[in-house]
């Protein structure tokens, strides 16, 4: 077994679950006591040399994100054959915990749902996609969206041998991922985001996740066939985003525009209540990148020959990064007594 690698400044506390691609574990930080968490991915397990290429790009314009619904990577080293990044602890619920422990009110539901809509739509326009969409990634506070953390892509194409998959994890996957030689973009995020709804809305998986083979098989066909199970109200919403073929599938930008029971091809809709109230979520957000800093990444970047043997045991980080506030301010909490409103200012400190 590999030695861990704890970086410069920082002492081993104790090791977490392994991630889809990697080993994780719990830091402290010497000269302030401060929790981290590591992530080691497997260069062989991201994929070829232009799908790791790619992953360190995406890893590199997060952190240049200021807002404070995202957090980033404060640390990134890159090795011969890992790639580590380290961002602070939160010790908070994450959005699986969540859903597990409250009652399923529509409204409240599709609310929380429409901020995550426009939290990776706001990913999408910098080209910081695809992206891997999953409950343990999304953390809540008070029934708040409180932040989306671990922003980087899943690996081109998903192998059961290689990687260390949850189940439940695996099951927000687009089909794209299980097609070798694929090249998913934005649309497999629409995929997931439908997925993220369904399990938001019924508590469970449209698949079997008992059997990871199974549930594969069941991903390959394309879209659920229970689609009874939901509320009527979301069911065209769903049925959109939760297309085989990912062109057909519908645009984020019209996503952000729905609301419970309307037609998907209606444009009517775009002043409801629910959508102005979303609306503020990201109303102050500003990019610290700029456009043609970050517009040439594509889905998959293919790599530079002048680039080769260039990565092999890189360090990026400060010591205070200037991108992530230590306190994060969010302007999206729910109240049970004003459904459908995104309101009052709530602030939640970083462990």
């Amino acid at each position: 077994m590999m030695s861990q690698f704890i970086p410069t400044g920082f002492s081993f506390l104790k090791s977490l679950n392994s991630g889809f691609l990697g080993p994780s574990y719990l830091l402290k930080k010497n000269d302030n006591n401060k929790q981290y968490i590591c992530k080691g991915f497997i260069k062989s397990a991201i994929g070829d040399d232009a799908d790791v290429d790619n992953f360190i790009q995406i890893i590199k314009i997060s952190r240049k994100l200021k807002e404070a619904c995202f957090l980033p990577y404060h640390y990134f080293y890159i090795m011969d054959q890992y790639i580590y990044a380290v961002r602070p602890f939160f010790e908070g619920l994450d959005l699986s915990a969540y859903i597990a422990n409250c009652a399923t009110d529509i409204n409240i539901v599709y609310a929380q749902w429409k901020v995550l809509c426009r939290l990776y739509r706001h990913l999408h326009k910098r080209k910081i996609s695809p992206n891997f969409i999953k409950p343990s990634n999304i953390f809540m506070e008070n029934g708040s969206i409180a932040f989306i953390t671990d922003i980087y892509p899943p690996p081109r194409t998903f192998n059961p041998t290689i990687h260390r998959s949850n189940p439940f994890d695996v099951g927000f996957l687009s089909p794209e991922y299980l097609i070798p030689g694929s090249f998913p973009t934005y649309k497999a995020d629409i995929w997931s985001l439908g997925i993220l709804l369904w399990f938001m809305t019924v508590k469970k998986l449209p698949w079997n996740i008992n059997n990871v083979v199974v549930m594969l098989k069941q991903i390959q066909k394309g879209s659920p066939e229970n689609f009874a199970v939901l509320p009527v109200e979301i069911r065209d919403i769903v049925a959109s985003m939760l297309v085989f073929n990912p062109e057909k599938r519908v645009d984020s930008e019209v996503l952000v525009h729905s609301r419970p029971g309307a037609s998907m091809n209606s444009h009517d809709d775009r002043h409801s209540t629910l959508k102005g109230a979303a609306d503020n979520v990201l109303k102050s957000v500003k990019i610290s990148a700029s456009p043609s800093a970050i517009g040439g990444i594509l889905p998959v970047r293919r790599r530079n020959p002048n680039e080769d043997g260039a990565h092999d045991d890189q360090h990026y980080g400060d010591d205070i990064s200037p991108h992530v506030p230590q306190r994060f301010t969010r302007m999206v909490n729910l109240s049970s007594q004003r459904q459908n409103s995104l309101h009052q200012l709530s602030k939640i400190s970083v462990k």
